[in-house]
């Protein structure tokens, strides 16, 4: 997978490569949070991934693009719920009574 990112075959991937990778499906990244992973995985400074360095990188993106996935399904649009439903409660096995929730 590294080889089909390193586009130049220069063996690392640099913040353009990265922000290409990170700013397409499946992640679809700002260019902030992609120097911001850039910065957190490029141990030795140099400003681009070595082989090493860009497997964190990848799978870091990878969990961050589930976790944000996840997320905005449970942001989604709350259903209309009926105010006045009314229940029946029951005891010992029986319909004692109705209840109505509000």
């Amino acid at each position: 997978m590294f080889k089909q990112f390193d586009r130049d075959g220069n063996g690392y991937i640099t913040l353009m490569e990265a922000s290409n990778i990170l700013q397409r499906d499946p992640f679809k990244f700002p260019p902030s949070k992609v120097l911001t992973l850039l910065k957190q995985f490029d141990k030795d400074g140099n400003g681009k991934l070595d082989i090493e360095e860009f497997a964190g990188f990848y799978a870091e993106a990878k969990a961050m693009s589930v976790t944000h996935r996840i997320s905005l399904s449970f942001n989604m649009p709350k259903r209309k719920t009926c105010s006045n439903a009314t229940l029946p409660i029951k005891s010992n096995g029986r319909n004692n009574k109705a209840e109505t929730l509000q």
